[in-house]
């Protein structure tokens, strides 16, 4: 989106790559240019395993995620979970008690 004070004049959709600057023309002193990202790719998720609990943990650095739980993997059901994450070295971690049915795990962009 390019703000030129008192009116938008444009949003500009980017794959990843650099925006071409020819693409926003006529502008002698935009106010700003705001990048607005549709999604963001999951980091890698770890699962540790011990008698009565399970803690699922993932990179501190990749903000605004969110985890969810399905026991069915061809369903659709994707429930948030619960469990507030906690920060430990590093790591968003959540901790989960084993339980039956299986569980699947799964982060997604808020």
């Amino acid at each position: 989106m390019v703000n030129t004070g008192s009116n938008s004049i444009g949003v500009y959709a980017t794959d990843g790559t650099m925006i071409n600057a020819n693409l926003i023309t006529g502008l002698s002193n935009p106010e700003g240019i705001v990048i607005i990202p549709t999604a963001a790719d999951a980091p890698m998720m770890s699962l540790t395993v011990s008698t009565n609990n399970a803690v699922i943990s993932w990179p501190a650095i990749a903000s605004g995620f969110r985890l969810l739980q399905n026991t069915n993997l061809a369903g659709g059901n994707w429930l948030a979970v619960s469990n507030q994450s906690i920060l430990s070295n590093g790591q968003n971690q959540v901790t989960l008690p084993v339980q039956p049915p299986q569980s699947l795990f799964r982060l997604v962009y808020r």
